[in-house]
């Protein structure tokens, strides 16, 4: 049977790549007019500090990454987790691929594989524990397979994220290839993020996580029910947008554009919402350049924050 569903995935694959001579299907978002419903005050802060790290890589073709790419050319993505140093307490952004992703993998049916292939390299907990860095916090953009891998690698850290994607994750819906539930199943340390902090840049509400403007989370939906952004805010100067898997890579935002529409089906809930968000934050970057956006898997969009990586000998 798994080499039934592996020549199954073969010849998907080549269909996939068949239908590639119509590359912009799925690239039709129209403009968003947008409103700045607060511009906030940054102020300067030279006791935060941002680092990546690199917990898993994969290989494919750009054109599978959005509508218009090409599929001659490859492409390496990241499965990131992203650590903020702050007085109050260390956050990870999402916890990347763990200690455990192999055993939580055997979930993913086998003719999904090639799709979602992944290489590991050293989970983020592993990087944290060499360099003596505990981690106080956990903020999911959302519960994919590919963000929450790590969560039982910080069972003692408490990991925040909405009610609708604990609702989903705990749900019939919860199932490859989005979900994994042996990522968490059992936990009890999940907390639920109540937007109550009023508007922000061009979002009715939010929460502003330490209430000292460093780190703000608005909601992204779309992609999952409850997916989330991340500002950090470390200057006026220096400001950060992680968007999750709004898009897979910033040319997203660039061209107006989806993913490649094969690789939407399997992974997006919702499109139409999706384009809209697209849509707004493309016109966002143009007004306020200085805001860095960052896509999850876009390994180009880490380029100048410094990557930590585990000390060797540990």
């Amino acid at each position: 049977m798994k080499i039934f569903y592996t020549i199954l995935g073969i010849i998907l694959s080549i269909l996939i790549l068949a239908i590639g001579i119509f590359p912009r299907i799925g690239n039709h978002i129209q403009v968003e007019s947008i409103e700045i419903y607060k511009n906030p005050t940054i102020q300067t802060r030279g006791d935060i500090y941002i680092s990546y790290l690199e917990t898993g890589s994969f290989k494919t073709l750009e054109g599978f990454l959005f509508a218009g790419g090409s599929f001659f050319k490859p492409q390496n993505g990241s499965h990131m987790a992203v650590l903020i140093s702050h007085p109050s307490g260390n956050i990870l952004i999402d916890t990347g691929i763990g200690k455990n992703i192999d055993s939580q993998y055997e979930s993913m049916p086998t003719w999904l594989k090639p799709f979602f292939s992944y290489e590991k390299k050293n989970p983020a907990s592993e990087i944290l524990l060499s360099k003596n860095i505990a981690i106080e916090s956990i903020l999911l953009t959302h519960m994919h397979w590919d963000h929450a891998s790590g969560l039982k690698d910080f069972s003692n850290a408490p990991f925040y994220t909405t009610k609708e994607e604990i609702i989903t994750s705990q749900s019939e819906a919860a199932k490859p290839p989005a979900y994994m539930i042996s990522q968490y199943e059992g936990l009890t340390n999940s907390k639920t993020l109540e937007f109550k902090d009023g508007p922000y840049e061009i979002y009715k509400e939010c929460v502003d996580f330490y209430k000292d403007g460093s780190v703000v989370i608005v909601r992204l939906p779309g992609h999952s029910p409850g997916s989330i952004g991340i500002f950090v805010n470390l200057s006026p100067e220096k400001r950060y947008f992680f968007t999750g898997d709004l898009t897979w890579r910033r040319e997203g935002f660039q061209f107006l554009t989806h993913k490649y529409f094969i690789s939407s089906l399997l992974v997006d809930l919702d499109k139409s919402m999706m384009g809209k968000e697209i849509a707004r934050i493309s016109e966002f970057q143009k007004l306020k350049p200085e805001i860095k956006i960052i896509p999850s898997h876009d390994s180009n969009a880490y380029e100048g924050i410094e990557k930590l990586e585990q000390n060797i000998g540990r």
